[in-house]
């Protein structure tokens, strides 16, 4: 935000006033600071599609520092660490996916960002990490479900059911060439959430290495 620094100076001499316009010396408005940042997320999305990736990261940590960032939505934070991929930089990607798992901890963000990081690992062809992510992100719509309950309002379990799950990871089975894991998983991961209301990513893996299945 701008700074202003006001002098005062003392004189026996009449004051002389000078009207200054507001719009030079006035803090930028709430609709002038959306503006600025949506016109850098413009020309990164602009620089993205002349595969000037590096450059366009550099634009979009441009936008995520100016005037009226705070308003940003969770899916355009989500475009820094996929862009990044796209220049081959797929360490710091990572890296901001889990620094945005850390910071926006909100029921909705975290579906959001879950999701992303099954996309981000698919993209690497890492499916069998995909599909921990992907059951990962049905734990995080779950929750997100749970926090939207009204009183004296039931849960809907029908994203629960094996029947459900499966169609989620059978297309990353299939990719990893272990499409015969996907019943066998798809019941364990059912049991599992029904079991708690308190989902673990480190239980989500453990179980993915139950009875010999070691998808991760």
């Amino acid at each position: 935000m701008l700074k202003f620094i006001k002098s005062l100076f003392s004189s026996s001499k009449p004051e002389l006033k000078v009207e200054t316009p507001a719009s030079a010396n006035s803090t930028p408005t709430t609709n002038e600071s959306e503006n600025t940042t949506k016109e850098l997320l413009k020309q990164a999305t602009s620089l993205k599609k002349e595969n000037k990736y590096d450059l366009a990261c550099e634009k979009l940590q441009e936008a995520y520092q100016a005037e009226g960032a705070e308003n940003l939505t969770i899916k355009e934070r989500l475009r820094l660490p996929m862009y990044l991929q796209l220049a081959e930089r797929n360490e710091e990607g990572w890296k901001e996916l889990n620094r945005l798992t850390l910071k926006y901890i909100d029921v909705f963000s975290q579906v959001e960002i879950a999701n992303q990081m099954r996309i981000f690992l698919q993209n690497e062809k890492k499916y069998m990490e995909a599909v921990e992510f992907a059951i990962w992100t049905l734990c995080k719509e779950i929750e997100r479900d749970r926090f939207n309950l009204e009183p004296n309002e039931s849960l809907n379990t029908e994203n629960m059911t094996p029947e459900s799950i499966e169609p989620r990871i059978a297309a990353l089975l299939k990719k990893a060439k272990k499409p015969h894991l996907a019943e066998i998983i798809s019941k364990q991961v059912s049991d599992y959430l029904h079991s708690t209301q308190h989902y673990d990513p480190r239980a989500i893996r453990d179980l993915l290495r139950n009875d010999g299945i070691d998808v991760i």
